[in-house]
């Protein structure tokens, strides 16, 4: 949200890049396509949770409307319209449609380039349009610099009859030209940069265990045993088969709260029904051959990372082949066996209303810290009472908070810019303060000790719970002596999380 707030006001990442093909954050190298498409939300609606989201909320909508175009195409109305119903209900799209992740965007472009594609034989505007979407998904999210270009091979192969040497010549073309940035980041800048930090190859883990194991013995035959390329073998050997376990797909899903409502698969179980049928009724050779492929290429990107077998977010491009064959089930379903379509559909609505039960329910109670709960509230209090004091101090150790005050503050990033040199944490920044300093006036980091004896008149803390503040001591409610609250934050259980004050 604050990138896209940037680009807005001064043409460059909060970093200083302008118009940068890859974005600089703090702690890492971004994919700018989302980005980019957040500024339209951002500049509607402001830097709010209705600027940040909105964008990927129509993304979500946008997905349901091209999967209904799509399986129309290929099959007929009725599926297209179980497979809108399907995704639309899909506890794995609604989580991800619903907060800002990239991957919406990138399904959209994958759904929105086959469809162009599939009409390219008649219409070379289509084909043209097809490789601009394709060649727009490397701008999105890492995924697709695997995913993509296996798929083009598998998409034309399938559909190889249609395309003449010159359309496919023109897709080229298109394609690599609008590739050249993304290129020339991925060899010469930071496109790569990410993969290197999650990759099973980078996994020290791994290796250590090799050395372990080899040294049990001392014999030197077993290096032919343990050795790191059977180990990297095997780890992308489980990650993939892991990406199609029941585990993943029906019970619990991505264990990262923030990717998934912990103890609900990303799948429901009634869609197993469907899945069962649609493979056994799939009316097109051709077609199947399409999505078993996409299926099956679909988990390799995110096999290659750590934990891959079970990210929901780098497994996110299974979704249409898997909604595809749901909805080939319950077509076959309506027109053979109708009583087990109304049996499968009731145990849809029973699963479907458990979920919406626990995600409204349950999950903001029992995740709120997934999600940096209090950050909004108390981060808008110390925009409201900072210009009354000389120096502002700010807990960035709980959680990292720079970028929470510089959201909810609207700090006018041309200003971040000229001031920003850096968060690495410097001892003693300030009296018993270490951390970092933003502007004239602005700290981030952590009180050596208590607040309450380094607060002085003039100055105001933002203090965290069970760092400077022990336990669940509210300090609304008792404050020591000579100290005076100006806000005190609170989570859904009514516990604090923040405190702003200052000395009376």
């Amino acid at each position: 949200g604050y990138q896209a707030y940037s680009l807005l006001h001064t043409g460059k990442d909060y970093m200083g890049q302008n118009l940068p093909t890859y974005v600089h954050s703090l702690s890492e190298w971004r994919a700018p396509l989302f980005i980019y498409a957040t500024i339209p939300s951002v500049a509607i609606f402001g830097l709010n949770e209705w600027g940040v989201r909105g964008a990927d909320a129509l993304f979500g909508v946008l997905g349901v409307l091209l999967i209904y175009l799509l399986g129309k195409k290929l099959w007929n109305e009725k599926i297209g319209l179980f497979s809108a119903l399907l995704l639309a209900i899909l506890p794995w799209h609604i989580h991800y449609s619903r907060a800002a992740f990239e991957v919406t965007l990138l399904l959209d472009l994958i759904l929105l380039g086959t469809l162009f594609f599939l009409d390219s034989i008649k219409s070379t505007k289509k084909l043209i349009l097809s490789a601009v979407c394709f060649s727009l998904t490397f701008y999105t999210y890492s995924t697709a610099t695997l995913f993509i270009p296996l798929f083009l091979a598998l998409l034309w192969f399938t559909n190889k009859g249609s395309l003449a040497t010159k359309k496919l010549t023109i897709f080229g073309s298109v394609f690599i030209i609008f590739l050249v940035p993304f290129l020339y980041q991925l060899f010469f800048g930071q496109a790569g940069g990410r993969f290197s930090h999650i990759s099973v190859f980078s996994d020290d883990t791994l290796i250590d265990r090799v050395n372990i194991e080899r040294s049990e013995t001392g014999d030197k035959s077993e290096r032919l045993f343990h050795n790191k390329y059977i180990s990297w073998g095997k780890a992308v050997l489980v990650s993939y088969t892991r990406s199609f376990s029941p585990e993943f797909l029906f019970i619990n899903g991505d264990p990262n709260p923030r990717h998934n409502v912990p103890q609900t698969g990303v799948f429901f179980w009634a869609y197993s029904i469907l899945f069962l049928f649609g493979w056994i009724a799939y009316p097109n050779v051709k077609h199947k051959l399409l999505f078993l492929g996409w299926l099956l290429l679909s988990p390799l990107a995110s096999s290659l990372t750590r934990d891959g077998g079970v990210h929901a977010t780098r497994l996110f491009i299974m979704i249409p082949p898997l909604v595809f064959f749901a909805a080939q089930g319950a077509n076959y379903l309506l027109d053979k066996r109708k009583t087990l379509l109304i049996f499968a559909f009731s145990f849809l609505v029973l699963n479907f209303s458990f979920y919406i039960h626990r995600y409204y329910t349950h999950y903001p109670l029992q995740q709120f810290r997934y999600w940096n709960y209090g950050a909004k509230e108390a981060m808008l209090a110390v925009a409201d009472n900072q210009g009354n004091f000389d120096r502002v101090f700010i807990n960035n150790t709980a959680e990292p908070t720079l970028l929470h005050y510089l959201f909810w503050s609207k700090y006018d990033p041309a200003k971040f810019q000229k001031e920003f040199t850096g968060d690495v944490p410097q001892d003693k920044i300030y009296k018993d303060f270490n951390g970092f300093k933003l502007g004239e006036k602005l700290y981030f980091g952590e009180i050596v000790g208590q607040p309450y004896g380094f607060i002085e008149k003039g100055e105001l803390y933002l203090g965290a719970q069970l760092k400077e503040i022990d336990g669940d001591w509210d300090l609304s409610t008792s404050a020591p002596g000579g100290i005076k609250v100006l806000n005190v934050t609170k989570n859904p259980k009514g516990q604090p999380v923040y405190s702003l004050i200052t000395k009376e």
